[in-house]
């Protein structure tokens, strides 16, 4: 930078100099007239070649710097060729498994495995564990082999990493799309209710409720649709009876209420009075708001954690080679 700095300047002194001949001998030979003033042409012809001198040293002195920046560079070699190869290291072998636990409403505890990297410096691997959320078949959890439980899907989110164990917390449960599809009927009134209920410690559940009206047992007409003051009356009575209900228990009480259909059963007993009723289903249940974080609560959701066995060693039989 230096060296065309003064590469200018001297370009710049002996530019000067140049002009300053040259009008004295256009002057001396009478080139420039004589009624202008010596000092205004001189001027004048000294700013012109300055900035002719000036533009071209610039450009020159950039075609310079970037031949000099440039010098002994390939551009068909890609940056970072110099730099070690990466190891080759086994992806499983930066992972640790986990076993998923379900409160005590449910007969089988763990019901599923999770894997994740394992904790590095900063970055903590319960840190990436809370949070997730899990999806397990009721009829898997409770042990059940009937056509009731078969058809409903619980998830649950896990809120607490103990050892090698996710303990989780409901989350929502919901029906498989075919079984409500087995459900629609022609010759009937479809009656759907929302309601938003809140339990003793906190949580804030969204129910879905389906049911369908049926036939009376002296009827002659195929078709057996309610009247709209009737399906107001059956709505207005669900949303009561489910808000009474959740309101006097915690979290843990409500999902046993709502997986052993004991609150269905109640609803389907005080709406048949109103008009006769066909498999009303609680479709759909969201947590949408949940209390401040309590670790005392999940364990005791949880009870007596059981032992999970990915953090022992464990003796693994050598797989026979299969023969030809």
């Amino acid at each position: 930078m230096y060296c065309g700095a003064f590469h200018t300047f001297v370009c710049a002194v002996v530019a000067c100099l140049c002009v300053w001949f040259c009008f004295c001998f256009s002057h001396a030979v009478h080139l420039v007239p004589h009624n202008l003033p010596a000092c205004t042409s001189s001027l004048l012809l000294l700013c012109c070649c300055c900035c002719v001198v000036i533009l071209y040293t610039s450009n020159d002195w950039a075609r310079r710097r970037k031949e000099v920046m440039t010098l002994g560079k390939n551009k068909r070699i890609s940056k970072g060729g110099k730099r070690g190869k990466k190891k080759a290291q086994e992806t499983m072998s930066r992972k640790e498994w986990y076993d998923v636990v379900a409160p005590k409403n449910f007969e089988v505890r763990q019901f599923g495995k999770s894997i994740c990297n394992k904790t590095q410096g900063t970055k903590i691997a319960a840190d990436y564990l809370r949070g997730r959320v899990y999806e397990s078949n009721l009829a898997d959890l409770n042990k059940t082999q009937g056509d009731d439980d078969a058809y409903r899907k619980v998830k649950f989110v896990v809120q607490e990493v103990q050892g090698r164990n996710l303990l989780t917390q409901f989350h929502s449960m919901d029906m498989t799309s075919g079984r409500v599809y087995f459900l629609l009927r022609k010759w009937c009134t479809t009656i759907e209710a929302a309601v938003e209920a809140k339990t003793a410690d906190g949580y804030t559940l969204r129910l879905f409720v389906i049911a369908f009206t049926k036939k009376q047992s002296n009827q002659v007409s195929k078709n057996c649709y309610a009247k709209t003051r009737l399906v107001k009356w059956v709505r207005h009575r669900i949303t009561s009876l489910i808000r009474q209900r959740l309101a006097k228990v915690g979290i843990n009480e409500a999902v046993t209420l709502l997986t052993r259909n004991i609150l269905r059963d109640r609803l389907t007993k005080r709406c048949n009075p109103i008009v006769p009723l066909r498999d009303l289903r609680i479709r759909k249940v969201k947590v949408i708001r949940t209390p401040r974080f309590d670790a005392q609560a999940l364990l005791n959701a949880h009870g007596e954690i059981p032992t999970s066995a990915e953090g022992e060693a464990r003796v693994v039989e050598e797989a026979e080679e299969a023969t030809a």
